[in-house]
Formats: structure tokens, sequence, C-alpha cells
């Protein structure tokens, strides 16, 4: 969403198709909002291991919920997140992970989680996601299921 610059806050554009005009593109603003998630698919037997390479934020969320949605359509609903390579998760990323693991739960499944940085594992401490998820240290011990 384009935004403007006023005094003391930032207000939302209320109509971005102008906002992206002013900036020189009738859909440049909308269409640069997203982007395509960085995410390796790794399927084994009985879980699917999801690399994601890249932060995992309101840009990014879309996409991985399309992957997430593709991969349970292919029945796996035991996945493990190696977030070893995102460096920030948003709360639009938290959002995300909660509702993955709400739909694996609901069919019987399991979401774990490794690879976490300091920043990120702080984040899931701070807010109590820590006895939400299921977070292991080594990445071997994350595929038992």
């Amino acid at each position: 969403m384009a935004t403007k610059k006023t005094t003391g806050a930032v207000k939302p554009e209320k109509n971005v198709r102008a906002a992206a005009e002013k900036s020189g593109g009738a859909s440049s603003a909308a269409e640069n909002s997203f982007k395509t998630a960085e995410v390796s698919v790794d399927k084994k037997k009985n879980y699917v291991k999801l690399s994601v390479t890249c932060d995992v934020t309101l840009k990014t969320v879309s996409s991985l919920k399309k992957t997430v949605k593709e991969l349970i359509n292919e029945k796996f609903i035991n996945m493990v997140f190696d977030l070893s390579g995102a460096r920030y998760v948003d709360s639009s990323g938290l959002g995300f992970f909660i509702g993955t693991l709400k739909t694996l739960k609901e069919k019987h499944g399991a979401l774990h989680i490794t690879g976490l940085n300091e920043h990120v594992k702080g984040l899931f401490n701070l807010i109590n996601l820590t006895n939400i998820f299921e977070i292991f240290e080594e990445p071997k011990d994350s595929v038992k299921f």
C-alpha cells in the first residue's frame, strides 16, 4: 500500500492507483508490494522440509501460503520449516505459522521449526510461541515425526 508523508504520522494513501501514477506507473506500487518467497521444498516419505531463504513478512506470506496449500493438497501434513536463511519474521509471518499449524493439526499433522536466529528466537520466546510450536535447535531432530 502506498503511503504519503505527513507531519507526525504516516497514513495509508486512499487511492493506490493515484499514488502509483504519481510515482511513474499505473500499477507499479501494487505490483511491487508482494514478492515470491524464496523457499526450497524437499519432499520425503512422511514429511516435507521447506527451507526458507527470505524474510517471512507481509510481502512473502502469500507465496508461502500458496506453497503450503499445494503441499497439503498433495497430502503432506507434516512440515518442517528451516528458517536458517530467514533473517526476520514479522507479525504477518507469525500469523502465517500459527494458521499453518492450525490447519495441519486439523488434518492430524504437525509443524516443526528449526534454524531460528537469535532475533527470531527471541521474538518467539517473547510472545510465548515456544509453548505452541515444536522448535528444534538441530535440523536432524526436527524431522522426527
